[in-house]
């Protein structure tokens, strides 16, 4: 079959690669209708991010299911699933105690990153990481539930958001999703991104409900202006630490999910004095249920958010979109989607 592999930085291309089979008793194989282009790929493709080579990239994922091993009872062929990429064992002492994202067995099964992902025709999992799909929801839309469930995951970590004021570096889908569900729970405050596609992807999402400013100066000045400081802080960017630092509220948590990031000074005492929180948040744990109904209930405006579909064979494309030139081999910064999709088998 032709897989999206990576064989390291700034080498990844469209290539025959074995095709997956069952394998054991709870494997389902799902032939791939659509896969997300995250910026975990943009990552691993520029050589940010560190991951298995070779490799197929991609882990947003959704298509129907085509075979299935002797021991599943749950799924049959025809099925229309979303898959969970984050694999765990379930036994392991992280595991055992609540952080099943990081199973000691993860160097070796996250998918598209250290075992082979979605950017290819058929992918195999087990069981266990299947959700049947709403037969209204588009797979190009349900590859949203993946990166909702890691922003539900964030969220757990806040605690209660009602009314809460807020400020979410970076418009790009993570950004995107994190306003989304802090707006839906009541919370409303700044947007920031350097992109004017991803800001007007913004504020077609939210109006005026949200300020949307094109850099951190900007988002400072707004934040003073108006609330003079705020309660919740998602850095979703990799630039932003220092200027929500700035305006973070007594008691307020910052969450950090971007995979990238600039050095910051941080004055611990600072912190200390102001019972300001870091909370640093990967993956999800225990969230995918929810999340799938965030993104078919319209919570999350997915049909908003993925505003770019590619064919498979465009897949490279489907990167310059997001600013990720393989061909030249540099992150050149034309952001002209929020969201690319690509459409893999039909």
């Amino acid at each position: 079959m032709k897989a999206f592999v990576y064989r390291g930085p700034w080498r990844a291309a469209i290539e025959e690669w074995p095709e997956p089979g069952i394998a054991r008793d709870e494997d389902v194989l799902v032939a791939i209708r659509a896969t997300g282009i995250c910026g975990t790929d943009v990552g691993i493709v520029a050589g940010h991010y560190v991951a298995s080579a070779p490799v197929v990239l991609g882990h947003e994922t959704a298509g129907v299911v085509v075979a299935v091993g002797a021991q599943v009872e749950d799924f049959v062929p025809g099925d229309r699933v979303v898959v969970d990429p984050t694999y765990f064992c379930g036994r392991c002492r992280y595991c055992a105690t609540g952080r099943p994202n990081h199973c000691v067995h993860k160097p070796g099964t996250e998918t598209g990153v250290s075992a082979d992902g979605a950017f290819a025709p058929l992918y195999r999992t087990e069981a266990r990481f299947l959700r049947k799909l709403k037969p209204s929801t588009p797979f190009r839309l349900a590859i949203l539930t993946e990166p909702t469930s890691c922003a539900l995951t964030g969220l757990k970590q806040v605690g209660a958001l009602d009314g809460r004021r807020a400020l979410v570096f970076g418009c790009g889908p993570m950004g995107l999703i994190y306003a989304s569900l802090l707006d839906h729970r009541g919370a409303g405050g700044v947007l920031v991104d350097g992109s004017a596609h991803r800001r007007a992807v913004a504020e077609a999402i939210f109006g005026r409900r949200w300020t949307v400013v094109a850099d951190g100066e900007a988002a400072v000045d707004a934040i003073r202006r108006s609330h003079g400081a705020v309660d919740v802080a998602v850095e979703a960017s990799g630039v932003g630490l220092s200027h929500l630092l700035e305006v973070i509220d007594r008691g307020g948590k910052i969450v950090l999910v971007a995979l990238r990031s600039r050095p910051v000074e941080i004055v611990p005492s600072a912190l200390t004095d102001r019972s300001v929180s870091l909370i640093g948040s990967i993956d999800t744990i225990g969230t995918f249920d929810e999340a799938l109904e965030a993104v078919e209930t319209g919570v999350v405006p997915a049909s908003t958010i993925v505003d770019a579909t590619v064919p498979f064979k465009e897949i490279e494309e489907g990167f310059r979109l997001v600013g990720c030139d393989i061909g030249d081999g540099r992150l050149n910064g034309e952001i002209r989607a929020a969201k690319v999709a690509v459409e893999i088998t039909t």
